[in-house]
Protein backbone atom coordinates (compact mmCIF):
# COMPACT_ATOMS: atom_id res chain seq x y z
CA UNK A 1 0.00 0.00 0.00
CA UNK A 2 3.07 2.35 -0.60
CA UNK A 3 4.15 5.03 1.85
CA UNK A 4 0.74 6.26 3.35
CA UNK A 5 -0.19 6.96 6.55
CA UNK A 6 -1.31 4.03 8.87
CA UNK A 7 -4.82 5.86 9.24
CA UNK A 8 -4.76 5.90 5.32
CA UNK A 9 -3.86 2.50 4.68
CA UNK A 10 -7.13 1.37 7.48
CA UNK A 11 -9.33 3.33 5.21
CA UNK A 12 -8.03 1.48 2.53
CA UNK A 13 -8.19 -1.62 3.30
CA UNK A 14 -11.61 -2.15 2.56
CA UNK A 15 -11.21 -1.27 -0.88
CA UNK A 16 -9.59 -4.40 -1.64
CA UNK A 17 -12.27 -6.92 -0.07
CA UNK A 18 -14.19 -8.78 -3.00
CA UNK A 19 -18.08 -7.93 -1.92
CA UNK A 20 -20.10 -10.59 -0.25
CA UNK A 21 -16.70 -12.57 0.45
CA UNK A 22 -15.24 -14.18 3.91
CA UNK A 23 -12.81 -11.70 4.63
CA UNK A 24 -15.91 -8.52 3.80
CA UNK A 25 -17.91 -9.91 6.23
CA UNK A 26 -15.39 -10.42 8.58
CA UNK A 27 -14.58 -6.64 8.17
CA UNK A 28 -17.62 -5.76 9.01
CA UNK A 29 -18.28 -7.35 12.26
CA UNK A 30 -14.99 -6.57 13.10
CA UNK A 31 -14.69 -3.94 16.07
CA UNK A 32 -14.27 -0.27 15.14
CA UNK A 33 -10.99 0.13 17.71
CA UNK A 34 -9.59 -2.44 15.50
CA UNK A 35 -10.43 -0.47 12.12
CA UNK A 36 -8.54 2.97 13.95
CA UNK A 37 -5.01 1.22 14.24
CA UNK A 38 -3.13 -0.05 11.24
CA UNK A 39 -1.59 -2.07 14.25
CA UNK A 40 -4.88 -3.81 15.51
CA UNK A 41 -6.81 -4.14 11.29
CA UNK A 42 -3.33 -6.42 10.84
CA UNK A 43 -3.44 -8.17 14.29
CA UNK A 44 -6.59 -9.03 13.72
CA UNK A 45 -6.27 -10.07 10.19
CA UNK A 46 -3.12 -12.15 11.13
CA UNK A 47 -5.15 -13.74 14.11
CA UNK A 48 -8.08 -14.54 11.86
CA UNK A 49 -5.55 -15.97 8.59
CA UNK A 50 -2.67 -16.98 10.10
CA UNK A 51 0.55 -17.31 7.62
CA UNK A 52 0.37 -20.93 6.43
CA UNK A 53 3.66 -22.47 5.89
CA UNK A 54 4.02 -23.96 2.76
CA UNK A 55 5.53 -27.85 2.08
CA UNK A 56 7.54 -26.82 -1.05
CA UNK A 57 8.72 -29.52 -3.33
CA UNK A 58 12.07 -30.48 -4.21
CA UNK A 59 13.69 -30.50 -7.86
CA UNK A 60 13.32 -34.43 -7.58
CA UNK A 61 9.70 -34.29 -6.56
CA UNK A 62 8.59 -31.85 -9.53
CA UNK A 63 10.36 -33.99 -11.67
CA UNK A 64 8.70 -37.05 -10.79
CA UNK A 65 5.47 -35.15 -11.11
CA UNK A 66 6.56 -34.17 -14.90
CA UNK A 67 7.25 -38.24 -15.77
CA UNK A 68 3.87 -39.29 -14.19
CA UNK A 69 1.71 -36.05 -16.23
CA UNK A 70 0.18 -38.23 -18.60
CA UNK A 71 -1.87 -36.54 -21.80
CA UNK A 72 -3.68 -39.08 -23.81
CA UNK A 73 -5.22 -38.82 -27.29
CA UNK A 74 -8.56 -39.50 -26.23
CA UNK A 75 -8.40 -36.37 -23.61
CA UNK A 76 -7.35 -33.70 -25.87
CA UNK A 77 -9.96 -31.82 -26.63
CA UNK A 78 -11.72 -32.36 -22.87
CA UNK A 79 -12.53 -28.94 -20.94
CA UNK A 80 -11.57 -28.07 -17.58
CA UNK A 81 -11.83 -25.54 -15.66
CA UNK A 82 -8.66 -23.73 -14.61
CA UNK A 83 -8.41 -20.53 -12.96
CA UNK A 84 -11.91 -20.23 -13.09
CA UNK A 85 -11.25 -20.58 -16.97
CA UNK A 86 -12.82 -23.16 -19.27
CA UNK A 87 -9.73 -24.44 -21.29
CA UNK A 88 -8.68 -27.52 -23.59
CA UNK A 89 -6.83 -30.23 -21.87
CA UNK A 90 -3.98 -30.18 -23.60
CA UNK A 91 -3.81 -26.34 -22.69
CA UNK A 92 -3.72 -26.73 -19.37
CA UNK A 93 -1.59 -29.82 -19.10
CA UNK A 94 0.93 -27.58 -21.09
CA UNK A 95 0.84 -24.75 -18.55
CA UNK A 96 0.87 -27.49 -16.14
CA UNK A 97 3.90 -28.85 -17.37
CA UNK A 98 5.49 -24.93 -17.68
CA UNK A 99 4.69 -25.09 -14.26
CA UNK A 100 6.48 -28.02 -13.24
CA UNK A 101 9.46 -27.35 -15.42
CA UNK A 102 10.00 -24.18 -13.91
CA UNK A 103 10.02 -25.39 -10.25
CA UNK A 104 12.03 -28.36 -11.22
CA UNK A 105 14.49 -25.74 -12.52
CA UNK A 106 14.61 -27.61 -16.07
CA UNK A 107 12.71 -25.39 -18.09
CA UNK A 108 15.32 -24.66 -20.72
CA UNK A 109 17.04 -27.45 -20.65
CA UNK A 110 16.79 -30.41 -23.09
CA UNK A 111 17.12 -33.06 -20.47
CA UNK A 112 13.28 -34.46 -19.83
CA UNK A 113 12.06 -33.10 -23.43
CA UNK A 114 12.34 -36.54 -25.09
CA UNK A 115 11.15 -38.66 -22.31
CA UNK A 116 8.22 -36.69 -22.36
CA UNK A 117 7.70 -35.76 -25.76
CA UNK A 118 7.79 -39.78 -26.55
CA UNK A 119 4.92 -40.35 -24.32
CA UNK A 120 2.60 -36.83 -26.05
CA UNK A 121 -0.28 -38.21 -28.43
CA UNK A 122 0.57 -38.30 -32.05
CA UNK A 123 -1.74 -35.19 -32.61
CA UNK A 124 0.67 -33.09 -30.83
Amino acid sequence: MGTHTNAHKCKQFVLFLYSDSVVHYWYKALPSEDKESWENLSAAFRKRWPKKTVALKTELEYKAEIMGCVLETKDLLKKEVVAGREVYRYIAWANCMLTLTMGAKIATGMTYLNLVCKDLPQAI
